[in-house]
């Protein structure tokens, strides 16, 4: 049996395809392989409650600079970092158990809005991802203590007009339950990955 094929490997096959102006589809192939083998690193914000742990995602964690360090307000939960390319992903990850969500949307807006506008105003970050651990079936039906709480057509409208508030680049994300939506953390930056492979690898002249 051949040697697995580092993301080193994968990321010389991708310049030479792109230098030969190869299928573009093959070209995508290898980008997510690549992409799949990347190291990753997650920066975790001070303020993270239940934070994902190494266990978790199967890769290492560390604290998010604060802003007396960086000059930056933290903004989100989770920032993904390419150690072997010195460079972060375009996203933010923000968790949300579902009643967090739920309190979140109906009652305290005001503070999440100015963290959502804080990542879209930063020209590093394309999109905030808010990964909720639930899905919208039982976001529908949760009842917050002390009633019923917001219709469901209500919630609906709220949690569309977050995305178009913020030109569909503050995106929500339902997930099974808190391991799942682990696994969606590492999957949206590999995707991002990929779809980036060219500007992670310093590759000019190749448009998708």
């Amino acid at each position: 049996m051949g040697k697995r094929k580092s993301h080193f490997d994968y990321a010389v096959d991708l310049e030479q395809m792109c230098a030969d102006d190869a299928d573009r589809d093959k070209i995508w192939r290898c980008a997510g392989k690549w992409a799949e083998r990347v190291p990753l690193n997650f920066f975790v914000a001070s303020n993270e409650q239940k934070p994902y742990t190494v266990e978790d995602l199967g890769y290492e964690t560390h604290p998010m600079p604060l802003k007396k360090e960086s000059g930056v307000q933290q903004t989100g939960d989770y920032h993904c970092y390419l150690p072997d390319y010195n460079t972060h992903t375009g996203l933010v990850w923000e968790r949300k158990e579902l009643s967090d969500f739920y309190n979140t949307i109906v009652h305290g807006r005001d503070r999440f809005f100015r963290e959502c506008q804080r990542a879209v105003e930063n020209p590093s970050i394309d999109y905030m991802i808010v990964g909720i651990e639930g899905t919208s079936e039982k976001f529908m039906k949760l009842r917050p203590a002390g009633g019923k709480g917001a219709h469901p057509s209500a919630r609906a409208a709220m949690v569309e007009s977050l995305q178009a508030r913020f030109g569909y680049r503050v995106i929500p994300k339902w997930h099974g339950g808190r391991k799942y939506a682990a696994k969606g953390l590492i999957k949206q930056n590999q995707l991002w990955i990929k779809y980036n492979f060219f500007k992670i690898l310093g590759i000019e002249n190749w448009r998708c």
